[in-house]
């Protein structure tokens, strides 16, 4: 199956050589332009999260029973808490109050130029979905789009094993990405103290009604207030930044690279795809293996064209063919054939392959006739095709047993010799002492009616020259007719 498949390959190559180009290099040149018009940055900044041990025992009772890890419970309530809207908006005022509006910064030129007709595409997709998915689209102002867009650019993740998140913002600038970033972990650490600095305020303020009223002992309250108020400073130690953001020096978007190994791997899968399904769906015979199905194992190995289109002449093949073909017939007394189902250059090849093969000058009979010196004879048949006396000798004889190699045959009208003055209807069969005759080239359908059929034939095929059901119609009309053998054989390059 390896071989069918690489035959597949080689016969489809030019298919897969397309998928390649438009794939691979359609995502190289989208890329690389991308990375010219308008690269991302990704900035990081890291913020402790270690956890107070109340608010560890409070964690832990609540996910009393169930498998959830508290730390992962907690990691997960920050989280949330750093990707709203508040903590957002805050970014944007500070980011603003401080830096200016970050589309002062866009790039001039013709990197501006194709940067907004890339952000008129997307507004246009963008209001398009809009209206497909929801039935209007309501236009935002440009404030509420930056809160928006830096929502989409924040990425939080937990670093595994500890009690570290790591915060990621992606900007088209380095500068304001890092800023971003930072002024981002301030704003959440700012916002979460000032919370639980509120809350222990409440708390504090109730213990201290209760001390005033009496209403509970006043030892007690005033421990619990000191304990209050150490959790409160040891918590702001708990929750801060240790690692600030600095300005990236390479861009996080596009990964030229990954992207091409990427779309490679996705041509390979679709190539993969469109070879097995025209494999599949397609009836023509492409490989070997296909021919050999049809052939019922009488198939010659497959003969490899090299430059300009001549065969790649191999001993070892030839020794193959010669074996093959001499388990199944008598070179001594039966005549054989080559026909192409292509062009007449291909069925000479092949011919002279066969003949090569099957006779080597060291070893040919002495007593098996030659062709003359002369040029080989030429007759024209039905459907355009002609027969050529081949390279190992022999003679084309009339039915009628005349005793030149070409005669006309009245009312036979399956054939003409050409180059007369008229073209004379003619007969023809092979004698008992040709060796291999070249048949020419013929299409689907190739019909031995004018012709006393050969003992035996090679048919060559290029691959998808002629489907599965042509050729068994075919064989079986070359078989009713008294060939006693058709070897198949495949024509690659």
């Amino acid at each position: 199956m390896v071989s069918h498949y690489f035959e597949l390959l080689l016969h489809y190559r030019r298919m897969v050589t397309r998928i390649f180009l438009v794939l691979v290099g359609g995502v190289a040149v989208f890329s690389a332009l991308l990375l010219f018009i308008t690269p991302l940055y990704t900035a990081s900044v890291k913020v402790n999260l270690l956890p107070t041990n109340a608010e560890l025992a409070f964690t832990s009772n609540f996910v009393r029973g169930s498998s959830t890890n508290p730390a992962t419970l907690m990691s997960q309530t920050h989280m949330e808490y750093l990707l709203s809207r508040e903590v957002a908006q805050d970014t944007v005022d500070r980011i603003i109050a401080e830096y200016g509006d970050p589309s002062d910064a866009a790039p001039s030129g013709l990197r501006a130029w194709i940067g907004k007709g890339f952000q008129a595409i997307r507004r246009t997709i963008r209001t398009s979905y809009n209206i497909l998915n929801s039935g209007k689209h309501v236009p935002l102002d440009p404030y509420t789009d930056a809160i928006l867009t830096l929502q989409d650019s924040i990425d939080v993740e937990m670093v595994e094993g500890t009690y570290i998140l790591e915060l990621s913002v992606t900007w088209d600038s380095p500068e304001l990405a890092a800023a971003a970033a930072n002024l981002l972990a301030d704003v959440y650490v700012t916002r979460a103290r000032q919370q639980a600095d509120e809350a222990a305020e409440r708390m504090e303020r109730e213990l201290q009604a209760q001390a005033a009223s009496g209403q509970a002992d006043l030892a007690v309250l005033t421990t619990q207030i000191e304990a209050l108020r150490l959790a409160r400073a040891t918590g702001f130690d708990m929750l801060r930044v240790i690692e600030a953001a600095v300005a990236p020096i390479y861009p996080s978007f596009p990964k030229v690279v990954i992207n091409i190994i990427l779309a490679g791997i996705g041509a390979v899968a679709l190539s993969a795809f469109a070879l097995v399904s025209a494999d599949t769906f397609s009836d023509t015979v492409k490989t070997r293996h296909d021919l050999e199905r049809v052939m019922a194992g009488l198939s010659l190995p497959t003969l490899r064209l090299g430059p300009g289109g001549a065969l790649r002449r191999d001993r070892g093949q030839q020794a193959e063919i010669a074996r093959t073909i001499r388990l199944r017939v008598d070179l001594m007394t039966d005549a054989g054939a080559v026909v192409a189902l292509g062009s007449d250059r291909d069925s000479d090849m092949v011919a002279a392959l066969v003949d090569t093969a099957l006779w080597p000058r060291q070893g040919r009979p002495q007593h098996r006739e030659r062709a003359p010196a002369a040029a080989p004879r030429k007759l024209s048949l039905v459907g355009g095709s002609r027969a050529m006396l081949g390279r190992g000798g022999g003679e084309l004889r009339p039915a009628v047993g005349a005793e030149d190699a070409l005669s006309p045959a009245a009312g036979a009208g399956q054939g003409t010799v050409p180059g007369g003055p008229v073209d004379q209807p003619v007969t023809l069969r092979l004698g008992a002492t040709v060796g291999v005759v070249s048949l020419g080239g013929a299409a689907e359908g190739f019909s031995l009616t004018s012709l006393t059929p050969p003992r035996w034939i090679v048919v060559a095929m290029r691959p998808g020259s002629i489907g599965e059901t042509e050729l068994r119609g075919m064989l079986e009309d070359w078989g009713d007719r008294g060939v006693g053998h058709v070897f198949g054989v495949m024509m690659n390059g």
